[in-house]
C-alpha cells in the first residue's frame, strides 16, 4: 500500500506542520470535513489571483496544463512532454520523483542558464515562512526530477496597488537564497515525512500551537474533542500562558489561581469558577455619559477582494456593501426606527451608501457600534475616495461610542465563555431570543461570502431569498445592540 501512496506538496504542508495530520489525510479521509463556504471562497479566489498572474507574467504566452486535480500522472506526462518540445512558459507544471510529487504554479525556462526558474504566486500580502518551505519542496523534488532550477520567486499581491492600475498588482519576490539556506533541513524533514507515511498507526502527537500554524488544521476539531468546554484555552487574553499551563496538565479552569492574574483576567477566571455574574453599576453608569442621545446604531457589512475592482480601491479593502441603522431618540421612548440599505450589484457601493447614511444620521447624537473602529475604518476609507463626503463622514466619525468596552471592564457572566463577542454576549445577557442561532446567515464571515456571491451573480436564481437573509443578519446585528445598550442603562 505504501509504494501506492503519492505524497503531493499540499499533503508534505500538512506533514511539515504536524505528522498527525498528514497520517489523517492518507489514512482516516473521513475524519476531515468538507469545506465550507468560507473557505471555499478563499479557494475560488486563489484561483482568480492565479488566472491574473498567468496573464500579467505569461503576456499572452505559456502552456497552461489543465487536468483534473487528482490526475497526477497526466500532469507529469504533460509536463514532460511541454519540455521536450521546447515551451519555455508552462502554467501548472507538475514533477514526481519516486512518491513525491509537486505541482508549479508557473515554470519559466531561465535565459541565462538555460534551467528553469519557478514562480509560485500567493494571494498574501508579504512573504511568510511557510511559503519558502512550499518552495523548497518544489526545489527539491524538481532537481530529483531532472528538472534544474535556477531561480525561485515569490509573486505576492502588492498592498498598494490601486485600481485601476492593476498592472502593479504583483510583487515579485527572489527567495532562492531562502530556499537553498533551507533545503539540507528539508531533505531530512521529508524523508521522515516519508517513514511516516508507511506506518498505520496513528502518531502519538499532542495538540499545541501548531493546530492553527500556519493555517488551521482541518483535523483540529477532531484532535481537541477532549478539551472540556470551558478549559484554559478560553482565559481572556493570556497568550502563550494557555500552553505552560496544559503542558503543565492543568485544562480546566477550575484548576488555574485567579491571583496569578489582575483584571479583567482574575475576574473571569473567579465568575466562571464560582458560576456568578460581575456587574460594576458605577462604570457602567460612568461610561453611559458618554452616550449622547439620539443614539445611532451602526452596523456594517463588507466585502473584500485580492484584486481590487473599484476605482480607487486596494486589495483587501474592506467595502462597506450594506448596512443596518435603528436609531433611539430618547431613553424614555420605546420606539425604535430603522432603516437599511443593501448594495447587490457588481459596481463601486461607497458613494450611494455614504450619501444614504447621511439622510439617516442627524446632526447631533452619538452612533453606537460594538467595536467601533471597524465602522470608524469603512467611514474613513469612503471619505478618501470621495473628498467631498469627507467632512460631513469625519463629523460621523468623531460621535462614535462603543459598548464593548462597557462590557470587558465592568460586566462579566460565566457564560461569555471568555469572549465578549456580541454573539456570545448577548443570548448571556438577553436570552434566546438575542441568539444567531436558526438564522440562514449567522456570522459574518458567511454574509460576507454570501455578499460576494451575490454581488458576483453566484446566487441569481436565488437572488429575493439571499437578499432578505442578508437584511435579517444585519437587521439582527443593530437590533441585539440596541437591546444590549438598553440592558446597560436599566442595569446601571
Amino acid at each position: 500500500m505504501a509504494e501506492s501512496i503519492i505524497l503531493s506538496k499540499s499533503r508534505l504542508k500538512r506533514g511539515l506542520q504536524c505528522t498527525k495530520s498528514l497520517y489523517f489525510t492518507l489514512h482516516q479521509k473521513h475524519l476531515e470535513p468538507k469545506p465550507g463556504p468560507a473557505l471555499q471562497a478563499q479557494f475560488d479566489e486563489g484561483h482568480e489571483v492565479g488566472v491574473l498572474a498567468r496573464q500579467q507574467l505569461g503576456r499572452g504566452k505559456g502552456y497552461l496544463i489543465d487536468l483534473k486535480p487528482w490526475d497526477f500522472h497526466g500532469y507529469v506526462r504533460e509536463t514532460k512532454a511541454a519540455i521536450e518540445r521546447g515551451e519555455d512558459l508552462i502554467f501548472e507544471a507538475s514533477v514526481q520523483t519516486g512518491n513525491l510529487f509537486a505541482r508549479t504554479d508557473i515554470l519559466k525556462r531561465n535565459t541565462s542558464s538555460g534551467k528553469w526558474d519557478i514562480m509560485e504566486v500567493k494571494k498574501s500580502t508579504d512573504v511568510r515562512r511557510d511559503h519558502i518551505d512550499d518552495m523548497t519542496i518544489q526545489y527539491l523534488i524538481s532537481g530529483k526530477a531532472g528538472v534544474a532550477i535556477e531561480r525561485l520567486y515569490v509573486v505576492h499581491i502588492n498592498r498598494d496597488c490601486v485600481f485601476p492600475n492593476l498592472e502593479e498588482l504583483f510583487v515579485i519576490r527572489d527567495v532562492t537564497e531562502q530556499v537553498l539556506e533551507n533545503v539540507n533541513s528539508m531533505k531530512g524533514r521529508l524523508n521522515e515525512l516519508w517513514k511516516m507515511a508507511k506506518v498505520t498507526t496513528e502518531p502519538v502527537n499532542d495538540i499545541g500551537p501548531h493546530c492553527d500554524s500556519p493555517y488551521k488544521c482541518v483535523f483540529k476539531g477532531h484532535c481537541w474533542q477532549k478539551i472540556p468546554a470551558m478549559s484554559v484555552f478560553n482565559i481572556y487574553k493570556i497568550g502563550g500562558k494557555k500552553w505552560e499551563y496544559y503542558n503543565e496538565g492543568i485544562i480546566s479552569i477550575d484548576e488555574v489561581n485567579p491571583e496569578d492574574f489582575s483584571g479583567n483576567v482574575k475576574r473571569m477566571i473567579e465568575c466562571t469558577r464560582s458560576n456568578t455574574r460581575f456587574i460594576d453599576r458605577e462604570g457602567i453608569r460612568s461610561a453611559l455619559s458618554e452616550f449622547e442621545f439620539p443614539l445611532y446604531f451602526l452596523d456594517f457589512e463588507t466585502a473584500m477582494y485580492a484584486i481590487p475592482r473599484y476605482h480607487g480601491t486596494r486589495p483587501y479593502q474592506q467595502l462597506p456593501f450594506q448596512y443596518s441603522l435603528h436609531v433611539w431618540r430618547a431613553p424614555e421612548s420605546s420606539t425604535l426606527e430603522h432603516f437599511e440599505f443593501l448594495h447587490t450589484n457588481d459596481s463601486d457601493p461607497g458613494r450611494q451608501l455614504a450619501e444614504k447614511l447621511l439622510t439617516q444620521i442627524g446632526p447631533v447624537g452619538s452612533l453606537v457600534a460594538y467595536n467601533r473602529k471597524f465602522e470608524m475604518e469603512c467611514l474613513n476609507s469612503i471619505g478618501k475616495r470621495f473628498p467631498d463626503l469627507k467632512d460631513k463622514l469625519e463629523d460621523f466619525i468623531s460621535r462614535f461610542v462603543d459598548p464593548l468596552p462597557i462590557f470587558q471592564n465592568h460586566v462579566y457572566d460565566p457564560k461569555f465563555k471568555g469572549t465578549f463577542s456580541i454573539k456570545t454576549v448577548a443570548p448571556a445577557l438577553l436570552g434566546d431570543q438575542a441568539s444567531y442561532e436558526g438564522m440562514e446567515i449567522a456570522d459574518g464571515e458567511m454574509a460576507q461570502v454570501t455578499l460576494r456571491n451575490l454581488i458576483t451573480g453566484k446566487y441569481s436564481n436565488l437572488g429575493r431569498c439571499t437578499r432578505e437573509n442578508l437584511l435579517a443578519y444585519c437587521r439582527k446585528d443593530t437590533q441585539v445592540m440596541v437591546d444590549l445598550v438598553k440592558w446597560l442603562y436599566a442595569t446601571q
